[in-house]
């Protein structure tokens, strides 16, 4: 009997975002990251790539997303986070970001990887 192995805690994530806010992401600030029912601190480390919904092509040097944009994004979580990715485990591989001062929901996120 084969056993799979015990799901590991991160701390550092890579996740697509579909950006809800008015106000475009911001690497300088902390938001909440809401999974099932954990929530963390999360800082954005960087924008990987932004998609381009006309022509479905992904732009390496845009530096911020904007309302209903989607983009890739590497996430530092404040304290480790037991999820999976969310083509694996729908459940656990997704997430909502909150923005702390405001308390809206400005992102939904989908995890594409993540390390301790």
């Amino acid at each position: 009997m084969l056993r799979e192995a015990a799901p590991e805690p991160a701390k550092k994530l890579e996740a697509d975002l579909c950006w809800f806010d008015d106000t475009p992401l911001s690497t300088q600030r902390k938001y909440l990251l809401k999974q099932t029912t954990n929530t963390v601190f999360a800082r954005i480390g960087s924008i990987k790539e932004v998609l381009d919904v006309h022509t479905l092509s992904q732009a390496t040097d845009r530096k911020e997303l904007a309302m209903n944009d989607i983009g890739r994004v590497a996430l530092t979580l404040q304290k480790p986070l037991v999820c999976d990715v969310y083509d694996s485990h729908q459940g656990t591989g997704a997430f909502v970001l909150i923005d702390e001062a405001t308390h809206h929901t400005v992102a939904a996120g989908m995890i594409r990887e993540f390390s301790a």
